[in-house]
C-alpha cells in the first residue's frame, strides 16, 4: 500500500531532492499536496508531474496566476497562505508530512500535523526518505517521527550513537537523557509553543487555538524559573478567556496571577483595570511638565527648572522614566547658577543612578568636557578620563521627507540579548486592542543584524497618523517597561525610507534624521 506524503517547502532544494526519491519508489509513495510558496514556476512543473489533490502558495495572488497557468484538466486545489498549509497538513488521508521549511511558516502546520497524529518528517537529509522507501515498517522514536539518518549523538547529545537504523542505540541516541539535555529540550518546546499562541492570535485570529495553547504552555511548564513566558502566558490566557465568553475561566487564570504574584504589573492591571488608563494619565501630565521644564531651561529660568525637578521628584518618584531627564536640566541649570564642581557633582550623581538611561551618554560628554578643560577638578573631582567625545553626525541627505502621503511604520528597534522580543509584540497587540482598535495595524519582527531586531507595527497611511500612534506610545509605560532600561530606539519611518535605513543599518543617523524632520522641536534626550 502506498504511503500519502505531503511535502511543505517543494521547490526549495530539500523539497526537490524528496520529490526525486519519490519517483524513484512510486510503488511505495503518492504525493498528495505540495506547497509551494512564491515559485510558482517550477510548482507548475511538480503539480503536471504529481498530480496532488492540493498545492500551497504564498498568497491569493499567486493563487490565481497559478490556476490560470494550470489547465482544466488538472484538478489540483490551490490554496494559500498559513491556512492553506495546515488544511494540506491535515488531510485526513495524509500518512506523512515532510517539513522542508524553515522558521515561523513551519510552526503552526507542523503543530497542527502533530495534533491530528501524523507523522512528521522533518527533512533536513535526502536520506530520510530514502530510509523510509527502503524500510517498509521504519521504527519511530519517542515523538512518533521517523528518525533522521545522519550521525547520531549519543544519550544527552553526548558520545556516538550507532549509525545503524535498525539497533535501539541509533534511536535511543536522539533522546535527551542528561537533565542538561532535559532542560534543553524543554526552553525549545516552550518557545515553540508561546509562538504558536501568539501565530495563532495575531496571525490567524484564531482565539480559540491561542487560548488552547497557553493553557498547555501553562499546565506543561508552571515553573517561572524555566518557562520565563508563565506570567505572561497566565495572563494571556485570562484576557483570551474573556474575549471569548468564558468568564470562569477569565478570573480563574487572574487568580493565579492576582495570588501568586501580587506586585506584578499584570496583577494590578487585573485588578483594577483602570491602572493602565491611570498610568497613561499620569505619563502624559509628566511629560507635559518635562516639556514646560526644558522650555524654562532654554529660556534661562534656572531657578523655575530647580522648583520643577524639585516638583517631578515629589510627584513621579525616581523609577520614572523621565526622571533622568529631570536631573539632567536640574545639573545644568545648578552649573548655570553655581561652581562647576556641583554641576560635576550632580551629573556624576546622574550617571551612577541611571547609569543605562540614553540621557546618561549626554551627562557624560559634559563631564568629559569638564575633564579636558580642568584637569585639577577632573582630578579632585574623581572624573575619569573619558574616550575622546563623538563627532556631531550630520544629519543624513540619502533620507527624504515626502511632500505626498505615503505608507509609514513604527518601529521598536531593541537589543536580541537584553530584549524578549516576543514580549514587546504581546505588549504592542493589547495597547494597539485598547488604543487602535478600528485601525487594522500589523505586527511583525526581524533581525537588523547580530544585535538588533525590529519590531514592525505597520498599516499607517501617512506621516501624520503614524505620529499619532508614535506621540501615544510614548506614554504608555505598559509598553515601555520591558525596554526602557536598555538600549533601544523608537522612531517613525516612511516605506521610502525603510530599504534605505535597512540596508544602511546606522540607527544613530537615521534617529537624527528623525528628530530633525518628524518633529518641531524635541526635548533632550530620549
Amino acid at each position: 500500500m502506498r504511503r500519502k506524503i505531503v511535502i511543505l517547502g517543494s521547490t526549495g532544494s530539500i523539497g526537490k531532492q524528496t520529490l526525486d526519491i519519490i519517483k524513484n519508489y512510486p510503488d511505495k509513495f503518492e504525493v498528495v499536496g505540495l506547497g509551494g510558496w512564491e515559485n510558482t514556476t517550477l510548482l507548475k512543473e511538480q503539480i503536471i508531474s504529481f498530480r496532488p489533490k492540493i498545492s500551497v502558495v504564498k498568497n491569493e495572488y499567486f493563487a490565481k496566476n497559478l490556476r490560470k497557468e494550470l489547465n482544466n484538466f488538472i484538478k489540483t486545489k490551490i490554496y494559500w497562505g498559513i491556512d492553506g498549509l495546515i488544511k494540506l497538513s491535515i488531510l485526513e488521508e495524509v500518512d506523512m508530512v515532510v517539513v522542508a521549511i524553515s522558521g515561523i511558516a513551519s510552526l503552526i502546520p507542523t503543530f497542527e500535523a502533530i495534533k491530528h497524529r501524523k507523522k512528521i518528517a522533518l527533512a533536513s537529509k535526502e536520506a530520510t526518505m530514502e530510509e523510509v522507501a527502503s524500510n517498509e515498517e521504519v521504527p519511530a522514536d519517542s515523538t512518533g517521527m521517523p528518525a533522521d539518518s545522519g550521525d547520531m549523538k549519543g544519550p544527552g547529545g553526548k558520545g556516538t550513537g550507532s549509525s545503524d537504523p535498525k539497533t535501539r542505540e541509533f534511536y535511543l541516541s536522539k533522546l535527551p537523557l542528561t537533565p542538561e539535555a532535559i532542560n534543553k529540550s524543554d526552553k525549545k518546546i516552550i518557545e515553540a509553543l508561546f509562538k504558536a499562541a501568539f501565530i495563532y492570535r495575531e496571525g490567524l485570529t484564531d482565539l480559540e487555538s491561542s487560548l488552547s495553547t497557553f493553557e498547555d504552555l501553562i499546565t506543561r511548564y508552571p515553573d517561572t524559573a524555566i518557562n520565563h513566558y508563565y506570567i505572561l502566558s497566565v495572563y494571556m490566557a485570562s484576557t483570551l478567556s474573556k474575549q471569548l465568553g468564558l468568564e470562569d475561566k477569565a478570573a480563574e487564570f487572574a487568580q493565579i496571577i492576582i495570588n501568586g504574584y501580587p506586585n506584578s504589573d499584570y496583577a494590578l492591571i487585573l485588578k483594577d483595570p483602570s491602572f493602565v488608563a491611570e498610568l497613561e494619565r499620569v505619563n502624559r501630565q509628566a511629560t507635559v511638565f518635562y516639556e514646560e521644564t526644558f522650555n524654562a531651561y532654554k529660556s534661562k529660568q534656572f531657578y523655575s527648572v530647580l522648583l520643577n525637578c524639585d516638583i517631578a521628584r515629589e510627584q513621579y518618584g525616581p523609577k520614572h522614566e523621565l526622571m533622568p531627564r529631570f536631573e539632567f536640566l536640574r545639573a545644568m541649570s545648578i552649573g548655570n547658577l553655581e561652581v562647576v564642581d556641583s554641576l560635576a557633582a550632580n551629573l556624576q550623581r546622574l550617571v551612577k543612578t541611571y547609569p543605562r538611561d540614553p540621557v546618561t551618554s549626554e551627562a557624560m560628554k559634559v563631564l568629559d568636557k569638564i575633564a579636558r578643560s580642568n584637569p585639577e577638578l577632573a582630578v579632585s573631582a574623581g572624573i575619569n578620563k573619558l574616550p575622546d567625545p563623538i563627532e556631531p553626525v550630520a544629519i543624513s541627505s540619502k533620507y527624504k521627507i515626502n511632500s505626498r502621503p505615503v505608507l509609514h511604520s513604527c518601529l521598536v528597534i531593541v537589543k536580541t540579548d537584553s530584549v524578549d522580543v516576543n514580549v514587546v509584540k504581546i505588549r504592542l497587540s493589547d495597547f494597539n486592542t485598547k488604543s487602535f482598535q478600528s485601525n487594522n495595524y500589523s505586527i511583525s519582527s526581524l533581525l537588523l543584524d547580530n544585535i538588533w531586531q525590529i519590531v514592525n507595527v505597520s498599516g499607517f497611511k501617512n506621516q501624520q497618523e503614524a505620529m499619532d500612534y508614535y506621540n501615544t506610545l510614548m506614554q504608555n509605560p505598559y509598553i515601555l517597561a520591558p525596554i526602557g532600561k536598555v538600549s533601544h530606539y523608537i522612531f517613525v519611518i516612511s516605506s521610502e525610507n525603510y530599504p534605505i535605513f535597512y540596508g544602511a543599518k546606522d540607527l544613530k543617523e537615521y534617529e537624527l534624521f528623525f528628530r530633525s524632520k518628524y518633529f518641531t522641536s524635541q526635548p533632550i534626550g530620549k
